[in-house]
């Protein structure tokens, strides 16, 4: 089971932030998963998949460089738990493309609704059971 957020641009990636569980449901975050990168895509899916750190807390944060822009972000689980998933928010930091900041440089920041949600249910905000 995975989540997957599609880029409609491929971007610059520096930098990941995801928080998962909530106060209410501390215990809902994901034990054994992956956080992977794709630089291409194949109609509305992303192919070629690299690990990027592992998820096994309720946060997890990646920050670096890659050697190219990035067109897929996903949150793939590496087992079965019996806990549910809940993705509270995933917090990007990207270099925006040449011309959209002042003087063609500096670093953005996107707070992103996941897309898409593959597997069983959902649960507000995402969830998997």
């Amino acid at each position: 089971k995975y989540l997957e957020l599609v880029f409609v641009s491929p971007i610059s990636l520096r930098g990941v932030r995801m928080d998962m569980g909530s106060l209410q449901h501390q215990a809902d975050y994901m034990r054994n998963g992956t956080l992977e990168v794709s630089f291409q895509s194949r109609g509305s899916s992303c192919v070629g998949y690299q690990a990027l750190a592992p998820v096994v807390q309720p946060n997890t944060l990646w920050q670096g460089l890659l050697p190219q822009l990035v067109k897929c972000l996903r949150l793939r689980l590496l087992a079965p738990q019996k806990e549910w998933v809940m993705v509270r928010f995933v917090h990007l930091e990207h270099q925006p493309p040449a011309g959209d900041a002042v003087g063609g440089a500096g670093v953005g920041a996107s707070v992103v609704a996941p897309r898409r949600l593959l597997g069983e249910g959902a649960w507000l905000p995402l969830a998997w059971n």
